[in-house]
């Protein structure tokens, strides 16, 4: 299953590398194989919590964001028995919004906001900016989300 679950990422990632925007249900599809894998190094103390209508799941994104956000959670922050992570996706007004309980790390390497970076290049072209907040207890991410009938052409 490790292998069919690896073999699906890396399929979709040669499928959308040409591309701007994907479906979300695609998305979301390809992260359920990245936290299958993600579940086999931190077992039940990764937790993903997901509150998308079905209606909403022909909106557009950048392809790959979802894992962005997915993988800064991870690496920001600490995973174990005492202290889980849970990652919740839900769709308020018109972005996706992904949320993390904060659980700090102590930053080795320091912070280089490149993956955030990222993000915000591939919504440059459409004039739409994700937005990040961290608060106390959680770290926020806005995603805009476009419907298919004002999703700009690829």
């Amino acid at each position: 299953q490790f292998i069919d679950e690896f073999a699906k990422i890396y399929r979709y990632v040669l499928d959308v590398r040409e591309r701007n925007l994907v479906e979300l249900k695609e998305e979301l599809r390809f992260l359920e194989s990245f936290m299958f894998l993600q579940q086999i190094r931190f077992g039940d103390h990764l937790k993903l919590e997901l509150e998308v209508n079905a209606e909403r799941l022909h909106d557009y994104l950048p392809p790959l964001a979802l894992q962005e956000l997915i993988e800064n959670a991870i690496k920001h922050n600490t995973i174990s028995e005492d202290s889980p992570l849970t990652i919740h996706l839900f769709i308020k007004n018109d972005e996706l919004v992904v949320t993390n309980n904060l659980r700090p790390k102590e930053e080795t390497g320091g912070n280089t906001g490149i993956g955030l970076q990222n993000l915000r290049m591939r919504y440059n072209p459409y004039n739409l900016v994700p937005r990040f907040e961290k608060t106390d207890a959680a770290y926020h991410a806005y995603l805009p989300l476009f419907k298919k009938s004002t999703k700009p052409s690829d």
